[in-house]
């Protein structure tokens, strides 16, 4: 959602959020203000304004109430409305405010927001966006997911009347089938040796930061221990960014208890200085690297680990509850601002502080191939086993909970699984469709051949030509037409090839009339930007095709006997030009890359953002990670200029290029024809794609020729 000119444009992701919080940090903007006038060049200023209409740092939280102390209503920076994002984008540069940290603002007093689960059941997302409220932003930590009958720290007690307030707001969830899963995902934590390798290097790190701060300002880190030992969060003058990764941030119940001489209990006392929590986290990281190093797959429980790793490092359970809010403290205490980089150690923290938060409802699960049988690269995973541990937070602050969905089947499970205690309505509705419909059908075996799409039995010919005859046997008897969905292409072209061997082929010649019956439909299937006019393929593409395989060398090299090429469609099909060419069509020629890359030879691969519903170019690229080509898995992604408007964008390392065009196709050279002279230009002379060409332009004329 940032609109910052500087910021926008960066193509990382990361580097966004890391130049966002050093233009709005709070710390950064002292430290500016102190140094000199100049300085404040680096500040944003469309957070600057957004701070400025809310009254500041110190009045973001203190004073967040629709309604002030006069009754008088607050005034927002937009009138009431429907908006999406990009309107608040829009209305962020018009009013010069920052559209990102004003949506965090309005979160709160929206009437209603539309969201994805996470928001409200992943404790992670929603301390984020700063709608968990106290009671569980940074769930983890304070114990609020903590079962019933479990430990939860006293510092969070509150009282039995206080428990059942209510907040006066709707929650729904909508399409709610799959609801159980996401809570499981949502308090499931997975970690591999390259985190806890990354993870070991995180405190390293720390743990300089934290000698350079003791030569500097040795009174920060006390005076940190001092608020945690009072049972406080350093959150004096934090920005909402900051307060998104602060440690603990109690209101008045919490403080009176942690006043009572409970405090102890939230955060112990061998992780209050800095030094010794990341020596305990070191330990960690070495428990871990040695656990997760298994020959077979293991399952225990959480207890079980935990008493591996206390009677191996002698770190207390209670100790790693306080994991994840030390380290938010630590880190806003050290004013990280790239805490993106933290996020292989928080993994850990966050491991640890569920495991020793719940006794049951966890699984610990290590797997030395878990991406396929041979390839050792063994990972551990804390997995949720309790989807009502992730409900119960929701249940117990909001008053209504709605579950919705056409296949939320039988409803007597749900509030089982859900652990909905207090179910008010449980309602099936009755669906009445505009004409009869068959029941589905499940068919799983034919003349006693298991019937399967599995990757290991899509080479069996018999199970293929069971497809074939299932396909025949239903378009005799279902008079619309078939439309049936294959895994892969391959697999499709393996089936017409063994049902071409007997009459099974005339099941596919049957619904030859549904071809013509989609294309009326919904246009040339080529055409897959629906933006472009006129027809591409016909007019242009067939053309410049037909006239390059009617050249005589080129006749030879496909062995075609002269007979000239039609169109690749498919409808010219048996054609001798089109059945040599599809035979290579699906070839892989990820060995053929990687042997031009050993010879280092400049090779560069692009393809259009809306290929295939814009998943080709994705496919690509996770094609080209296979490679292992470590230039270019290391190089950053950069955008690509034109003269007028960006092209694209180009990620380049070693030998390796790889270019995503915008607003094109696969037809590239055809939807894009000066974007494709000027990648073809720059990459030809050996000059970067990114940024903009310091070649004069050439004329608009040049470009068409680059199609042919």
């Amino acid at each position: 959602m940032c609109i910052h000119p500087d910021v926008a444009g960066q193509a990382d992701r990361d580097k966004i959020d890391i130049m966002c919080r050093e233009m709005t940090s709070n710390f950064i903007k002292k430290s500016s203000s102190s140094s000199s006038s100049s300085s404040s060049a680096g500040r944003c200023s469309f957070f600057e304004q957004y701070d400025e209409l809310i009254g500041g740092v110190g009045s973001r939280y203190n004073n967040d109430i629709e309604s002030s102390a006069n009754g008088q209503k607050k005034k927002f920076a937009i009138p009431s409305g429907v908006y999406t994002l990009e309107d608040l984008r829009v209305a962020g540069g018009a009013e010069g405010w920052c559209p990102y940290y004003m949506t965090k603002r309005l979160l709160r007093h929206a009437d209603v927001i539309v969201f994805n689960y996470q928001y409200v059941l992943d404790p992670r997302v929603s301390a984020s966006a700063l709608i968990a409220g106290e009671a569980s932003r940074g769930a983890m930590s304070h114990g609020a997911l903590a079962k019933e009958g479990e430990e939860r720290p006293a510092a969070l007690a509150i009282d039995s009347d206080e428990e059942q307030q209510f907040e006066p707001a709707v929650v729904i969830f909508d399409e709610a089938h799959n609801i159980d899963d996401i809570c499981m995902d949502a308090l499931t934590v997975t970690v591999d040796r390259k985190t806890i390798e990354r993870a070991t290097s995180n405190v390293k790190r720390l743990q300089r930061e934290v000698t350079e701060l003791k030569k500097v300002d040795e009174a920060r880190l006390k005076a940190e221990v001092e608020n945690l030992m009072r049972g406080l969060a350093p959150a004096s003058g934090m920005s909402e960014e900051d307060e998104s990764i602060g440690a603990l941030k109690f209101g008045p119940q919490e403080l009176k208890s942690a006043v009572s001489g409970v405090s102890h209990l939230v955060i112990p006392g061998n992780v209050r200085q800095a030094e010794h929590f990341l020596g305990i986290l070191q330990q960690v990281c070495a428990f871990l690297r040695a656990y997760i190093r298994v020959d077979k797959a293991r399952a225990e429980g959480p207890l079980m680990f935990l008493h591996d790793l206390e009677s191996q490092q002698y770190i207390e359970a209670r100790t790693m509850k306080a994991f994840d809010a030390r380290l938010r403290s630590l880190m806003n205490t050290l004013k990280i601002t790239d805490i993106d980089e933290f996020s292989p150690l928080t993994k850990i923290c966050d491991l640890c502080t569920l495991a020793s938060l719940h006794s049951k409802g966890f699984a610990v699960l290590t797997d030395p191939c878990p991406e396929a049988e041979g390839i050792y690269d063994p990972q551990l995973e804390l997995s949720c086993l309790d989807a009502a541990i992730a409900m119960r937070p929701v249940v117990r602050r909001y008053k209504n909970v709605v579950l919705t969905s056409g296949t939320l089947s039988p409803l007597s499970m749900y509030p089982k699984l859900l652990g909905l205690d207090r179910v008010v309505v449980s309602e099936a509705l009755d669906i009445s469709l505009e004409r009869d419909c068959i029941r589905p059908l499940i068919v799983t075996r034919s003349n006693d051949i298991v019937l399967s799409s599995s990757f290991q039995s899509r080479k069996d010919e018999e199970v293929s030509k069971c497809y074939g005859t299932l396909l025949e046997e239903l378009v005799q008897v279902v008079p619309d037409g078939v439309v049936c969905f294959f895994t892969s292409k391959v697999f499709m072209q393996q089936v017409e090839s063994l049902m071409s061997e007997g009459r099974e082929f005339e099941a596919f010649r049957s619904a030859e009339g549904m071809q013509e019956y989609l294309q009326s439909a919904a246009g040339h299937p080529f055409l897959y930007d629906t933006r472009q006019w006129g027809d591409t393929f016909n007019n242009i593409y067939s053309a410049a095709m037909k006239k390059y395989f009617a050249r005589a060398d080129v006749a030879a090299a496909l062995h075609t006997g002269g007979v000239k090429w039609q169109n690749g469609d498919g409808t010219a099909a048996p054609n001798p030009v089109v059945m040599n060419l599809q035979k290579e069509l699906m070839k892989p020629v990820l060995k053929e890359v990687q042997t031009v890359l050993s010879a280092a030879i400049p090779t560069m691969i692009y393809t259009g953002v809306f290929d295939g519903s814009s998943c080709g170019h994705l496919s690509v690229m996770e094609a080209l990670h296979m490679l292992g080509y470590e230039p270019f898995e290391t190089a950053s992604r950069e955008l690509w200029e034109g003269p007028n408007h960006p092209f694209g964008f180009v990620q380049s390392g070693g030998a390796l290029t790889f270019v995503w065009v915008s607003n094109s196709g696969h037809m590239v050279p055809t939807d894009q024809p000066e974007a494709a002279l000027d990648m073809m230009d720059r990459f030809i002379h050996n000059r970067s794609l990114a940024g903009k060409n310091e070649v004069p332009w050439r004329p608009a004329a040049d470009a068409e020729k680059v199609m042919l």
